[in-house]
């Protein structure tokens, strides 16, 4: 139980930590703009939207997580990159 608590604080600490950021810095740059109900310049959109990969890293940390974290996981992940393997082998 220790080890599910464990994997579960990560994720959920991760995925609002990086939120958190994403929103910091996507605020920094783009300034107040979206309270006065202005239109973002094509730059500051551009910026705002590359920096979303930011909270997508957050995302996707859950398999990394849960594969150091977690017996059966790690179980259930290299049986199926064993059969991806297997799947790739074969077709080439």
């Amino acid at each position: 139980m220790r080890k599910v608590n464990r994997s579960l604080s990560l994720i959920v600490f991760l995925n609002i930590g990086l939120l958190f950021l994403n929103y910091i810095i996507t605020y920094i740059i783009t300034g107040d703009s979206s309270k006065k109900n202005e239109i973002l310049s094509v730059d500051n959109w551009f910026i705002s939207t590359y920096l979303s990969v930011i909270y997508l890293v957050g995302l996707a940390a859950n398999a990394p997580i849960l594969f150091i974290n977690s017996s059966d996981y790690r179980e259930a992940y290299l049986k199926e990159f064993n059969l991806i393997k297997k799947f790739f082998k074969k077709n080439i």
